[in-house]
């Protein structure tokens, strides 16, 4: 049953019910009435309604369930429930008169297109109220599809991106009499593409069918489910008093997104992203307020992964100013306007430059540097993280064969690889082979990982470890300390190097935090890891670490990022320890 529009006439004054069903009576003829007791939750209809809703002569008496199951439809079923809701518990413009089209399709598929009218009687609480109505047809029946192919996703079986709108668009003129809210979140999987990649598209498939049913499960009967596309999905809250509602029911749809379990793996959770826009603060049109919608999943996937965001209206120039940067930085990318700058790492007993972190930098002809804290995320965002990691990979390679036949002495560079990265199928292959192809010893080459990668699949983190193991490459746990810092990670993943995040470097001066600092480093050297600390800036900080024999220091103190030329000139010329 389709709910296609609808009119309030104010009443002057309440009348009977007689007195109703004898003026909706006066609108038209061959007509049936039908009635709620709001008491009750009883259904009368009267044989002529009954005909024309398709039920059977001798129907028993309806519950108010019994009425929203009228015509089986039950794909249509959310606009009447909300109609009838909305009569019974509405605010005071229901007490007028109502109107609406409808469709009800009957036991042979024919469908009847009928107009209904109805009334609500009294001023009183809604379990005294009464409803009276009256219905009749307009126009011939015809047969038609209970489900278009054209509206449905063949996949899961939800409802797609057309039939979203037109639905929405249907609850928005609804809403604009009922002077409630409505509310539209889209839920996207995070990292689904990575997942897609590693597990294949059949693995995909059965956790968009698992998703599919979880939301189900999250949602209530009025709401509208659907499927977009790929793994964004669209929910319409209908309905709604306050926005609470759409929270707690967005907290509870990421909670309750299923688990996955790879073969002979422990079982991860599927984690989303929500963006959510509200009818009528945010926009009374379906197409804008879904793409508000939009702008706010793209500000929570930014800045808030596993969380639900409301739409600001600042999210849309934020976007449009991410949007332009994504398109100059795939630019950059295409027209190698790049550069790897690189900052030594000390020995911290003789001042001997040892190693070097190679850092990506980006300079826009307009703006200048870019920070890697705006460029990374955009280019992990659109995917261009991958063209960019090979291209980081291959120029250290080239640069470290340049500095050899210079004659300059040997370093080794860490790379940083994002959890992303990691776990790209090819990724460790493609550096391997790139090694290979410019006879460079493995040794030279550390990846730098932060605890991050632990959370990704322990099965694709340990298979990657190990190729990387086998060909001599070893692995730096960076920014250690201000993440997951799992002990358990030292042991079964085995760094080579932990690094101390510059914060606790910073901190030096706090009594918690040297103690801190202490205890990282003690346990490293018990566990025969190599430690580094960040962020080094002072002559105190130098001599404290010393002091407690970490191995190798980086920082300002030494050094900033350098182009390739300049750091070639410390190698030749290094800076006293």
């Amino acid at each position: 049953m389709t709910v296609q529009s609808w009119k309030v006439q104010p009443s002057p004054e309440v009348p009977s019910v007689q007195a109703a069903q004898l003026e909706l009576a006066s609108f038209t003829t061959e007509i049936g009435f039908w009635s709620i007791d709001g008491r009750t939750g009883i259904c009368m209809v009267d044989q002529a309604a009954r005909a024309l809703l398709g039920m059977a002569p001798d129907a028993p008496v309806l519950s108010l369930q019994g009425v929203l199951d009228i015509g089986g439809r039950a794909d249509q079923q959310d606009l009447w429930a909300v109609f009838l809701q909305q009569l019974m518990y509405g605010h005071p413009p229901f007490d007028g008169l109502m109107e609406s089209d409808l469709q009800v399709e009957g036991p042979e598929g024919q469908v009847r297109q009928l107009h209904i009218k109805a009334r609500v009687l009294g001023m009183t609480p809604p379990e005294s109220q009464q409803v009276v109505g009256v219905v009749y047809q307009v126009g011939a029946s015809h047969r038609v599809e209970r489900t278009s192919p054209l509206e449905k996703d063949v996949l899961t079986g939800l409802p797609n991106r057309r039939y979203f709108l037109e639905r929405l668009r249907q609850h928005l003129h609804l809403h604009q009499q009922t002077g409630l809210n409505c509310a539209v979140l889209l839920l996207d999987l995070d990292r689904f593409k990575d997942f897609n990649a590693r597990h294949g598209t059949a693995a995909g498939d059965q956790v968009l069918c698992e998703v599919a049913s979880s939301l189900q499960d999250s949602l209530r009967s009025t709401d509208v489910l659907a499927r977009l596309g790929g793994d964004s999905f669209a929910i319409l809250l209908t309905g709604l008093r306050d926005i609470h509602t759409v929270s707690v029911i967005a907290e509870r749809i990421l909670e309750n997104l299923p688990s996955w379990q790879t073969p002979g793996q422990k079982a991860f959770s599927i984690q989303g992203t929500i963006g959510t826009a509200l009818y009528p603060q945010h926009s009374d049109e379906a197409h804008h307020l879904l793409a508000c919608a939009e702008d706010a999943l793209t500000a929570a996937k930014r800045h808030a992964r596993g969380q639900h965001v409301f739409f600001e209206p600042g999210q849309q120039q934020d976007l449009l100013e991410q949007q332009f940067l994504q398109h100059q930085l795939a630019q950059a990318v295409q027209e190698n306007l790049l550069e790897v700058y690189y900052q030594p790492i000390l020995d911290a007993q003789t001042g001997v430059i040892r190693k070097a972190e190679a850092l990506l930098r980006w300079k826009h002809p307009n703006r200048g540097f870019i920070s890697p804290a705006v460029f990374i995320p955009l280019a992990e965002e659109s995917g261009l993280i991958h063209p960019m990691g090979r291209w980081v990979c291959e120029t250290v390679m080239q640069q470290l064969k340049t500095w050899d036949a210079q004659g300059l002495p040997e370093v080794a560079v860490s790379i940083n690889l994002s959890a992303r990265q990691f776990v790209q199928p090819g990724t460790i292959q493609n550096l391997l082979e790139q090694l290979e192809r410019h006879n460079l010893d493995a040794s030279r080459i550390i990846v730098e990982i932060t605890e991050s990668v632990f959370m990704q699949d322990h099965g694709v983190v340990e298979e990657q470890l190990s190729l990387l193991e086998e060909a001599g490459v070893k692995i730096a746990l960076d920014d250690f300390g201000t993440g997951y810092s799992s002990l358990s990670y030292l042991t079964r993943f085995n760094p080579h190097y932990i690094k101390i995040d510059r914060s606790f470097v910073q901190q030096l001066d706090s009594q918690n935090t040297s103690t801190i600092m202490e205890a990282i480093i003690s346990m490293g050297h018990h566990l025969n890891k190599e430690v580094v600390a960040e962020g080094v800036e002072t002559p105190g900080q130098q001599e404290w670490l010393q002091s407690r024999n970490c191995q190798y220091l980086q920082g300002y103190l030494f050094s900033r990022p350098i182009p390739a030329e300049a750091f070639a000139d410390l190698l030749k010329d290094p800076p006293d320890g």
